[in-house]
């Protein structure tokens, strides 16, 4: 028996950022832009390979001289859609489009254009229209085990299971503002007690990045009694039935604002 197979290579979908108003820290008169692929295999959104090459091809706005795309004034670089490509723009191109091209290639190939405008002037994130004191509603959503302990004693006396309960705190940033373009935001955690017990909705912040505005947040069980530092809350349960519930308040969250980044 012979069969015949046909291999041939997923579709390639290029995309890149950014796109849109793009903010831009000159330092004096230069600032980079870096050009990110994003570009995916098929329809179920596969991130390309090293193997994949992307050619930038950038079209600088007229009159503006001394761009440079990876150190090269030719403005046309081809290389692993692994690395960016750094965008190299002088101050006089402030308030000004570039049009960027990006070709992503494997056996096939895939192209888009997006339009850069360029920014100096960062945009300005505003909790204003967030309320600092909510009233949060909160329904059980699961249940948990923990250990109980005697209130003359000390020692473990059994276990207990108690309710994981949640509740959703409203954040506004429509307060922000920008000075060109429309804003995009994006939300994450500066900090949370107990990741893996009481997990948040909003995934934590990277390591850089700018701290707006946090709230506390604590687990606490509403009958406890004989402090004890072992426990999360302000005391811990004096016997099982005490144990009847658990009680989350609002996330520490940053809020970031941006412009077309």
């Amino acid at each position: 028996m012979q069969r015949t197979l046909v291999v041939s290579e997923a579709p390639i979908s290029a995309n890149f950022s950014p796109s849109g108003h793009t903010f831009v820290t000159f330092t004096p008169s230069f600032g980079n832009i870096f050009l990110s692929s994003s570009s995916t295999y098929g329809g179920l959104g596969t991130p390309v390979t090293n193997a994949v090459t992307c050619r930038w091809q950038v079209t600088p706005p007229g009159g503006v001289n001394g761009t440079t795309l990876d150190g090269s004034a030719t403005l046309d670089v081809t290389k692993s859609c692994g690395t960016a490509a750094r965008l190299n723009v002088p101050l006089a191109a402030a308030g000004n489009q570039y049009s960027v091209q990006l070709t992503a290639s494997g056996l096939g190939s895939s192209s888009i254009t997006q339009l850069l405008t360029v920014s100096n002037s960062a945009p300005t994130a505003s909790l204003a229209n967030t309320l600092g004191s909510q009233g949060i509603q909160f329904a059980q959503t699961s249940t948990t085990s923990i250990t109980t302990h005697s209130t003359t004693s000390g020692g473990t006396v059994g276990s207990a299971t108690i309710s994981v309960v949640s509740g959703i705190a409203a954040l506004n940033g429509s307060a922000s503002t920008t000075p060109t373009g429309s804003l995009t935001y994006s939300w994450c955690l500066t900090g949370q007690p107990d990741s893996t017990n009481f997990p948040a909705s909003v995934a934590a912040c990277p390591a850089q990045g700018r701290r707006i505005a946090c709230v506390e947040h604590r687990p606490w069980s509403p009958r406890l009694t004989a402090p004890d530092a072992g426990w999360p809350g302000p005391g811990r349960p004096a016997s099982p039935e005490d144990a009847v519930g658990a009680c989350l308040q609002p996330d520490s969250a940053r809020f970031v604002a941006d412009a077309g980044r």
